[in-house]
């Protein structure tokens, strides 16, 4: 009886504890320590780019993965993606799914574990459109120790050979084409200089998304009913600008 009701007093305890160990859910969980243990615990798992904007089956890390993954299936077609910030509820509502995952190994992950791979897929019990995963892909970037490049070095020699690379075709004795291929030798190099290879597969992947939504962007024909002398912001197709604003900070994160 006594063995009974020490079990039965154990069980209520922790149930009673369990609600105050939650987050809120308009509290962000802690991000993992680094790139490294972000994947090795959280997990990778693969990106589905076009072939020419990426290596087939890269892997990254799965929060990155899962929303980069539902970007390149429904962000081309989505206005002002990026720049339209998705609802904060359900943008934290997505990183804690990926972040409790994390923190439910947290100190109990064999050390000899070097990689988990997981299946890219979003949290089914959250409602969330194509500006919610935006914004919570951005939120994972802006979180990654040392941003997206992770090296002020390597900022600053991307930017040494890329000046007004987003105004390409300025000059008139070579192409658009020809200026872009001269600069992918150098600019692999330098991404070379990366890190981890985690770090270099998710710049890969970053990369390739922009490519991809960029390119779509430039041929997206404008709606028969489009008033041009009436732009919003929701209107507007990203373009490599656009882009470059947005994502700029998260290169280098809090170095």
């Amino acid at each position: 009886m006594e063995r009974s009701r020490s079990v039965k007093s154990t069980w209520l305890s922790r149930l009673l504890k369990r609600p105050s160990e939650r987050a809120p859910s308009d509290q962000l969980l802690p991000f993992a320590e680094s790139i490294q243990e972000l994947a090795r615990i959280g997990g990778v798992s693969s990106v589905n780019l076009p072939t020419d904007l990426a290596v087939p089956g890269i892997l990254i890390p799965t929060c990155l993965a899962a929303t980069a993954n539902y970007l390149i299936a429904h962000g081309r077609t989505t206005p002002g993606i990026f720049r339209i910030s998705g609802q904060t509820r359900i943008v934290t509502a997505l990183y804690n799914h990926y972040m409790s995952q994390i923190h439910a190994h947290e100190g109990n992950a064999p050390q000899s574990i070097e990689t988990t791979i997981r299946t890219a897929v979003l949290p089914s019990d959250v409602n969330y459109v194509v500006h919610d995963i935006a914004s919570a892909f951005k939120k994972f970037l802006n979180e990654i120790p040392g941003g997206l490049l992770g090296s002020m070095k390597i900022f600053r020699e991307l930017a040494a050979i890329i000046p007004g690379t987003l105004d390409l075709a300025v000059d008139p004795d070579h192409s658009e084409e020809s200026q872009k291929k001269a600069l992918r030798k150098p600019i692999a190099m330098i991404l070379s200089g990366a890190d981890c290879n985690e770090r270099l597969c998710l710049i890969v992947a970053v990369f390739g998304l922009l490519a991809h939504l960029t390119a779509s962007s430039d041929r997206t024909p404008p709606s028969p009913h489009h008033d041009p002398t009436a732009r919003t912001e929701q209107d507007e197709t990203m373009s490599p600008r656009a882009f470059a604003i947005v994502f700029a900070p998260l290169f280098v994160g809090d170095l």
